[in-house]
């Protein structure tokens, strides 16, 4: 989470991660605030890679919000039918059967 104060921008990390951060930039030969001058920048100017970048993320949390929704979904009918594991498995071999005959 990012936090803004004034001309100051406060990030809500764990403290393994801001570590990894400075020790990056450290390697980069880079201050923090070069650091978030230049992300800050090109998101604003829409530079092709910080966008790309941002596709990229945008896609992963979508398709892992899609797969906790069937996960959720899975599971609910699985308890509205109180199928078991072998049940379940027995009616994939079914479709699998079926679909192989094709």
């Amino acid at each position: 989470m990012l936090k803004i104060a004034g001309s100051r921008l406060f990030i809500d990390q764990e403290d393994s991660t801001l570590a990894k951060l400075k020790i990056q930039l450290d390697y980069d030969k880079l201050s923090k605030s070069a650091f978030f001058d230049i992300i800050i920048k090109g998101y604003l100017e829409r530079d092709p890679r910080i966008i790309s970048l941002l596709q990229e993320t945008n896609k992963r949390v979508s398709l892992q919000d899609k797969i906790k929704k069937d996960e959720k979904q899975f599971n609910e009918v699985k308890n509205d039918f109180a199928l078991e594991e072998s049940e379940i498995q027995d009616i994939f071999d079914i479709i699998s059967k079926e679909n192989s005959e094709l």
